[in-house]
């Protein structure tokens, strides 16, 4: 009976040893028995103190699930090291928008929308906590079921085509706080009438609102440097600009066809008008160019039909080819510094003859300063106070 009962005990004792192995940095230990003399003994395992581990794979999101981060775990006992985490899905849509994380981590972009959503779009501030960044490229394009947009101050970028073709968009609300608008951003929001670019805007790139038909008033940021190119192109109803004296640069056709522009309020402070910038305005009737202009491209006010009376400021030295080209109703060119100008007589008021094209003749240039003899297209008669 003795031996019975030290059997059992002994038994006992080697399962005991076997649940008792340690997986937590500390000594393991296990038992063992001699046969012989039935003694036991234990034996210091020092084998999982956890040096040796395997990563565990992560999970990239995708469009619609969670992804994982990597872990790690002890390749001995299988205890987690490291705990994986969770990482949002790249886009979710969430009442008819879908968001996205950026690469922050630490902020949102909306990427896209559900066409049934309201006529009106009111961009939330934040999504789950975070704030909402960016507006993505093509995010709203060709969506013609919305009517009024209101962006807010969370939104720093508008990337290019975000609302490009939205041709029921008849009002756009963009809150102080947007540094920039990519290209072609408007483009064909052809109910849009009036815009207001608040004054946190720095850069605007091309063709932001080109082909917006309907548009009769824009109001720019006092923080643009440049107008560029295409801007305002084909906006033919465009009457009122303002332009702030932040502006230096007007881009090439940046008003192209602006049919129902009358007047051009450059601001003090622009020194550039590239080729075709007002090209075909047929509504402007007299400019008075800044002192500050140094260069009028080519082609810039080029068939604008009902100019009649142009004044060219102290400091300009370069007139493009074709600049007032086929601008038939033309009669007075002003230069106020003729000091700057090659081949032109001690006068500043000259008469046009626009019916004589003698002096359409090839660029002369001289040196930092040139003048375009072909300027105006069409120019005056011969000894008509200018002296070729």
């Amino acid at each position: 009976m003795k031996k019975l009962l030290f059997s059992i005990l002994t038994i006992l004792l080697c399962l005991t040893s076997f649940m008792l192995v340690s997986c937590d940095g500390e000594e393991d230990t296990t038992t063992t028995v001699d046969k012989e003399d039935n003694t036991t003994t234990t034996i210091i395992d020092k084998t999982c103190s956890h040096e040796k581990t395997v990563i565990i794979s992560g999970k990239e999101p995708n469009t619609t699930s969670t992804g994982l981060t990597e872990g790690k775990k002890c390749a001995l006992c299988e205890k987690i090291l490291q705990p994986q985490n969770i990482i949002p899905a790249i886009s979710v849509m969430d009442n008819g928008i879908e968001y996205r994380i950026n690469h922050d981590k630490s902020s949102y972009s909306i990427v896209g929308m559900s066409v049934h959503l309201n006529k009106s779009l009111i961009i939330p501030s934040e999504y789950k906590g975070l704030p909402i960044t960016v507006i993505e490229e093509s995010a709203f394009e060709n969506i013609d079921t919305l009517e009024t947009v209101t962006i807010p101050s969370s939104v720093k970028y508008i990337n290019r085509f975000a609302f490009r073709g939205c041709a029921n968009i008849s009002t756009i609300k963009i809150s102080e706080g947007v540094t920039y608008i990519g290209r072609d951003a408007f483009n064909g929001c052809s109910s849009l009438e009036e815009i207001e670019i608040p004054n946190s805007v720095v850069d605007m790139d091309s063709g932001v609102f080109m082909n917006c038909t309907s548009l009769k008033k824009a109001v720019l940021s006092n923080s643009m440097k440049r107008i560029s190119n295409y801007t305002f192109s084909q906006c033919v109803n465009l009457e009122i600009i303002e332009i702030p004296d932040s502006v230096t640069v007007i881009g090439i056709s940046a008003f192209l066809n602006c049919d129902s522009l009358a007047n051009v309020p450059l601001g003090k402070n622009v020194t550039v008008i590239e080729a075709g910038a007002f090209k075909l305005c047929d509504g402007i009737n007299e400019i008075i160019f800044p002192d500050k202009i140094t260069y009028i491209g080519d082609n810039a006010f080029f068939r604008c039909g009902y100019l009649e009376t142009v004044t060219i400021g102290e400091n300009t030295t370069y007139l493009g080819g074709m600049s007032f080209g086929e601008c038939n109703k033309l009669k007075i060119f002003t230069i106020k510094n003729t000091n700057n100008w090659k081949n032109i007589g001690p006068v500043t008021d000259i008469d046009i003859d626009v019916t004589d094209p003698y002096l359409n003749a090839e660029r002369i240039s001289s040196g930092k300063n040139s003048y375009s003899w072909g300027a105006w297209g069409r120019e005056t008669k011969r000894g008509s106070n200018i002296t070729p």
